[in-house]
């Protein structure tokens, strides 16, 4: 995803802005975005069949 977006400004010739928006955020923020939708989705999921068996 983040590739993609590096890419498009890129493409606008904003090579200054892609590489300074890539400096900002940094990795371990992008896994922790992901690992916390992973988890929201693994609790929604657990909730479901826990209200299913009640």
């Amino acid at each position: 995803m983040t590739k993609k977006i590096l890419y498009y400004l890129k493409l606008l010739n904003l090579k200054n802005l892609a590489s300074h928006l890539s400096g900002k955020i940094p990795k371990w923020a992008i896994i922790t975005i992901i690992a916390a939708i992973i988890l929201v989705r693994i609790l929604a999921g657990l909730s479901r069949c826990i209200s299913i068996k009640n």
